[in-house]
């Protein structure tokens, strides 16, 4: 192992952790930036998720042509799997920009994704539904069932507490082993 390299990754990723919280703060910033930096940085919903589609047709997915269901021309945003766990279980992942508030509407549209891959890909016996955004709509619905709704702002919060106790760690035992 190289000396100070868990310093240098978990560095690099509190700055990952800053960049998406500087974009958070411009409502001017675009859904594609936010999904690139998740896309390439999945640690930062789940260490253990693994990608399987970004931003690709339902079609592509489930390996059916749109002619047989227009709706298939719909695109998630991310649908990703747990490392090592049933190959039949995806988690299907919506987001929002900064200027967008979360409403019914979006769960609407998650759920509908999840419909067409029950009803198109027979093998995928779970779906884990997320929708994730910046701001809820003040007539959001509560206690949802189907659907975990998560806010970016307390994913980047619990994100940054977890990388910066990992660095406060890492930086501790650095200095007891030089001593």
């Amino acid at each position: 192992m190289y000396p100070g390299r868990p310093t240098e990754l978990v560095k690099k990723k509190i700055s990952i952790i800053m960049l998406l919280e500087n974009l958070l703060k411009n409502k001017l910033t675009k859904e594609v930036e936010i999904h690139k930096i998740l896309e390439n940085n999945l640690w930062l919903l789940d260490n253990n998720y693994d990608l399987v589609l970004s931003n690709q047709t339902l079609s592509e997915y489930v390996g059916e042509n749109i002619k047989i269901d227009p709706e298939l021309n719909k695109r998630p945003d991310l649908i990703v799997k747990v490392v090592l766990q049933d190959p039949s279980h995806i988690i299907l992942i919506e987001l929002k920009r900064p200027s967008v508030k979360l409403t019914a509407n979006h769960l609407g549209q998650v759920l509908g994704y999840k419909g067409i891959i029950q009803n198109h890909n027979h093998e995928i016996r779970i779906i884990d539904t997320f929708l994730i955004g910046y701001e809820k709509d003040p007539n959001f619905p509560r206690d949802l069932s189907d659907i975990k709704v998560e806010l970016l702002e307390d994913l980047i919060i619990k994100k940054r507490r977890e990388f910066n106790e990992f660095l406060a760690i890492i930086e501790k035992s650095n200095e007891e082993g030089e001593l």
